[in-house]
């Protein structure tokens, strides 16, 4: 559901009015009342679509609609046949449909026929139509009144809805949870119904967590995003349900009563999720118009007292239950679409560390917020994917697509690269701030050279060597895009790189140098081929092979190769796309160690693990791997060198990995 979509199309209802006389024969109270239910029964079931008479008989056509309705309810000509058999087939198959289809008709026809004989004629509600309705109206009204009041931070509406739709006609339309989707407003003529809904939004909602370890419960708050609940019904029951009554029955509604529900979840960049709503949306997003709508949503054992409130006309349980619903998690009790956790799903939250070493580390609260779902770890530095995330979302807003439960929403969508595009990006890039991020409130900031990157891009007063810094991480990020594989990923900024280019700023340096190396050797390699290179070559497929050809090629092979052939002006080297990714190095023998144990060999292996996290960058990676946004761990100190004639048999191995290739040979 878009919940624009409901504003723009409702009213308050202290100003709603209706129109008496469209609506009075659908009241389910008098002598018909009976006989309009088992018109939606029929309707409901059977999608058989009969209308009475006020002396009641079948309105004209009504036997044609029972032939159709048998015909598809029943015989299920309604099916695309599968050769003759099939047809006979399907008819024997459903051939127990007739019974239930023939009993509710003639259960009809006998009630008509009863109502007739007697002399009974169409009780006109009119008058107490209006009465009942203002004390409906009047009840809300007040109720919602007190209920503004004890939540101040917390806007609440009460809205109404024109539809030209009835319980009947939500048969198909039940959501996860057994919660109605609300049905859009009224496009025909025929006002069959109104829906009456209330409006709750919590803007930066205050999440309360309840911990049962024990005889003993603990608790701690932190802030969420913003929770948007719509819950509503249908006018024409909630009416006929307390028909005649001085006061409102209190007693549980039937089961096949409809009460609609749904919520949105409004996060920075969509980041997070709330435990008991399947998405999170992007709360800018929302407030530019993109077409954002509700998820699934979980009411677990609070759905019974949302549904029976809202048809009994307790309008302040309704709100009550609705806020505590939205802002309360239970441990052990709570089986959320969502864990907890989600709610801070990116870096390592300080609320949440803080809780669980008050706590004592203990195992309950650990796996309430730190396990998450599924196969979820607890969040580390090289886990984050923030910049990715600040991408998509600029991205699909420039293009103004959302995604939906695995859907994609497409309509009015607009190209890559177009002047709309990039002018939507842009304003996405602007609204970011350190304020709405969550790196604020991360364990990890000090240490995080991804926020160190975002925060650069967001200052307003940079130095010349950070305007520089940012140049290169733009350049590199359009090498990244050749040689990316996405093909709608559009690279046109410094926040582009951010994802890009996650590189620490030590590596930077040594990857740039690296690139302009590749591409003189692609310039002199297009040379040698005949080739005048020009305009965009990046742009063109054939440099974009070639650099491709080049990042595959081994460290020690490339570097070899850069050295020896293209700075050697007088080398013979025959250049052809053979010779260049297939230049091979023969590398030193291995040295020649006695057997080592097991203790050795792991030895080596951490030490190696070690002196990689000092060298630089390896700048002939594809960049294009399952993770490409994992920043790097903090680097421990460059250590002296040792002269090899000092170094034991481990450590000669490790510099001859080192040098010939790396963790490769190793």
């Amino acid at each position: 559901m878009n919940f624009k979509m409901i504003e723009a199309n409702s009213v308050d209802i202290e100003t709603f009015e209706c129109n008496v006389s469209e609506l009075i024969d659908n009241i389910l109270v008098g002598p018909q009342g009976e006989i309009i239910e088992a018109l939606e029964t029929l309707k409901e079931r059977y999608n058989c679509n009969l209308g009475v008479s006020k002396s009641f008989t079948l309105k004209p056509g009504g036997y044609n609609e029972i032939k159709r309705a048998y015909n598809e309810h029943v015989l299920r000509h309604d099916m695309k046949p599968r050769g003759v058999e099939s047809i006979f087939k399907r008819i024997q198959d459903y051939r127990w449909r007739e019974s239930g289809f023939k009993s509710s008709l003639l259960s009809l026809e006998y009630k008509l026929k009863d109502l007739k004989s007697n002399g009974i004629k169409w009780q006109d509600n009119t008058d107490q139509f209006e009465e009942e309705f203002d004390k409906v109206k009047s009840s809300i009204i007040s109720q919602l009144e007190v209920a503004k009041e004890m939540y101040p931070h917390v806007e609440i509406q009460c809205r109404v809805m024109e539809t030209c739709a009835n319980k009947a006609m939500l048969r198909r339309q039940y959501s996860y949870g057994g919660n109605a989707h609300f049905i859009g407003p009224s496009d025909v003529s025929e006002t069959r119904d109104y829906i009456v809904l209330f409006m709750v939004k919590i803007k930066n909602a205050n999440m309360r967590t309840h911990i049962i370890i024990g005889n003993e419960t603990k608790r701690f708050n932190h802030t969420i995003g913003d929770v948007y609940i719509a819950s509503g019904v249908f006018l024409l029951p909630l009416i006929s349900r307390h028909w005649g009554r001085e006061e409102f029955l209190q007693a549980a509604p039937p089961s096949n009563a409809t009460h609609f529900l749904e919520a949105l979840y409004l996060d920075s960049f969509g980041l997070n999720r709330h435990p008991y709503i399947s998405q999170g949306d992007d709360k800018y997003r929302y407030y530019a118009g993109d077409d954002v709508k509700s998820g699934n949503v979980c009411l677990g054992s609070m759905k019974n007292a949302i549904r029976a409130s809202i048809m009994n006309v307790d309008i302040l349980a309704h709100i009550t239950t609705l806020v505590g619903w939205a802002t309360n998690y239970y441990v052990p009790q709570t089986n959320p679409l969502n864990r907890i956790s989600y709610s801070k799903s990116h870096g390592r939250n300080i609320v949440f560390d803080t809780f669980l070493t008050e706590s004592g580390d203990n195992d309950i609260v650990y796996r309430t917020f730190f396990e998450g779902n599924g196969n979820y770890t607890y969040n580390t530095l090289l886990s984050c994917n923030l910049s990715r995330k600040l991408f998509d979302e600029a991205h699909d807003h420039a293009r103004n697509v959302f995604y939906h439960s695995y859907r994609i929403s497409n309509t009015n969508s607009y190209t890559i690269g177009a002047e709309e595009y990039l002018n939507r990006k842009l304003e996405y890039y602007n609204h970011i701030t350190d304020a709405n991020l969550p790196c604020a409130k991360c364990t990890f900031n000090t240490n995080c050279e991804q926020y160190n990157n975002i925060s650069l891009t967001l200052k307003d007063d940079k130095t010349p060597e950070e305007e520089g810094i940012l140049g290169i991480m733009l350049e590199l990020s359009i090498k990244d895009n050749i040689l990316s594989t996405e093909n709608d990923v559009y690279i046109d900024s410094i926040e582009d790189s951010l994802w890009t280019t996650p590189r620490t700023r030590e590596r930077i340096f040594d990857s740039y140098n690296n690139y302009i190396r590749m591409h003189r050797v692609i310039i002199r390699w297009l040379a040698k081929e005949g080739r005048e290179p020009g305009g965009e070559l990046e742009d063109t497929p054939t440099y974009r092979r070639k650099l491709r050809n080049l990042c595959n090629m081994p460290i020690v092979n490339f570097e070899h190769f850069y050295e020896n052939v293209y700075l050697d002006l007088t080398s013979d080297f025959e250049w052809n796309r053979e010779n260049v990714i297939g230049y091979n190095v023969e590398l030193p023998p291995v040295p020649d160690n006695p057997e080592l144990t097991q203790d050795q060999i792991n030895q080596i292996e951490q030490e190696a693990n070690d002196i990689l996290d000092r060298t630089p960058f390896d700048p002939l990676d594809t960049l294009i791997d399952d993770d490409p946004f994992a920043t790097s761990v903090p680097r421990t100190p460059v250590q002296t060198t040792t002269p090899e004639a000092e170094m034991t048999i481990e450590e000669r191995t490790i510099q001859w990995a080192i040098r010939n290739g790396s963790a490769n040979n190793l």
